[in-house]
């Protein structure tokens, strides 16, 4: 069975890795070429760590591959972006080498128990610096150990030549290690690896979000119309409660900086009410259609542990449809409404400023559950807020 996951069935996650199991061990077989690839064990994680080339990178880049396996059954966190990489020159000039992140995306994370993944991530040196003949990986805290002793936590690889290299451009790459073909699905996946099938600088993360909210609002000041009446004036409703589904598509442009759109739409009961009395007599009562819609620029703060706190700014409006009673402008009529009342559809419009703020929890690579409110700045009234449910195209490690 083929258990490679694209991005698009992260829905389907735990279905599909359900049946591919990692094997312990089966990333400690000796390398082809010990130079470029070690494999360690540091308690329940088997880690392979290879040096491969790239025919892009500089020479005094990096780009190492991590192969990683669970061989226990409890979860265990790894976190790639804590490994120490130094670059060694020929003359034995030591570089420590920085992570290239540019989405600040690489994250700690959690690998289910008897599940396997992998990621290759670029390191680079400061203009100017010579170029590596070997490189040294500080593997100690990439995943916590509760064992004194063990294997060594440093390992080195040298610079792959022309022969021995590992190619990251070839089909395949992204290699199992397991009996299943390709990568295994599971709560901690990286694939595909970096290079000509992914660009980390080129592939934003996006994000779409489905939310059931709640609103809170007084209309008092917006002006409706509809069929033959024209600048209504809404008065008199008091504040309004609504449940609306929303829909949000949003893409990280620059760093922790999201940008993106959203359109919701519910409603909920309005007490019966005359909003104009003359001069025909306009009344209204049922149900009162919301629909805001608009823009959101905003700021994730990054993760904290499995949280994600973030801050945006809204701006749009709230669309208001209700109907409405209009008496024909006899005055036999009590309340200011006469017997032969025709009913019309009222839409108004209310701009919105709203500062809102959201805390996500991840539920796993591509999954979020989170709350949020806000409050509209132009009408200290109108507060928001409500649970939702996010699908991001690249993970919190960086896909």
């Amino acid at each position: 069975m083929l258990c490679r996951l694209a991005l698009a069935s992260s829905l389907l996650l735990a279905l599909l890795s359900a049946g591919c199991a990692y094997q312990p061990g089966a990333l400690l077989a000796a390398p082809a070429d010990p130079s470029t690839t070690v494999a360690r064990t540091l308690d329940c994680l088997d880690l392979s760590v290879t040096l491969a080339a790239d025919e892009h990178l500089p020479a005094s880049s990096a780009l190492v591959d991590y192969r990683f396996g669970n061989r226990c059954k409890a979860p265990v966190t790894i976190d790639l972006a804590a490994a120490v990489v130094t670059g060694y020159a020929a003359d034995g000039t030591a570089t420590v080498l920085k992570l290239k992140d540019g989405q600040h995306q690489v994250h700690a994370g959690d690998l289910d128990g008897e599940h396997d993944g992998s990621e290759a991530l670029r390191y680079d040196a400061p203009k100017g610096t010579a170029d590596n003949v070997r490189v040294c990986v500080e593997l100690g805290r990439i995943a916590p150990r509760k064992s004194a002793n063990g294997a060594p936590q440093r390992v080195c690889l040298t610079a792959p030549g022309d022969d021995s290299a590992v190619d990251v451009h070839k089909p395949g790459f992204a290699r199992a290690h397991t009996a299943c073909e390709g990568h295994c699905a599971g709560p901690q996946m990286w694939s595909p690896p970096f290079g000509a099938t992914w660009d980390v600088d080129g592939l934003v993360r996006l994000r779409m979000e489905m939310r059931v909210s709640g609103h809170v609002m007084d209309p008092a000041g917006v002006t409706m119309a509809g069929g033959e009446m024209h600048d209504v004036p809404v008065g008199g409703l008091g504040r309004l409660g609504a449940a609306t589904f929303d829909l949000r598509y949003s893409a990280f442009v620059a760093g922790p900086i999201y940008v993106g759109g959203e359109l919701d739409l519910g409603g909920g009961p309005s007490s019966a009410s005359v909003l104009r009395s003359s001069p025909r007599a306009v009344s209204t009562g049922g149900t009162v259609v919301q629909a805001p819609m608009g823009g959101m620029v905003g700021v994730s703060f990054g993760r904290l542990g499995i949280f994600e706190p973030s801050a945006e700014v809204f701006v749009g409006g709230r669309l208001l449809a209700l109907d409405a009673d209009r008496g024909d402008g006899g005055a036999d009529a009590s309340d200011g409404l006469t017997s032969q009342a025709r009913t019309s559809r009222l839409i108004g419009w209310r701009t919105m400023i709203a500062p809102r703020g959201a805390i996500d929890f991840w539920l796993g690579p591509h999954l979020t559950m989170g709350v949020w409110g806000g409050v509209d700045a132009l009408h200290a009234t109108d507060l928001s807020g409500g649970i939702s449910f996010a699908v991001h195209l690249r993970s919190y490690d960086g896909h």
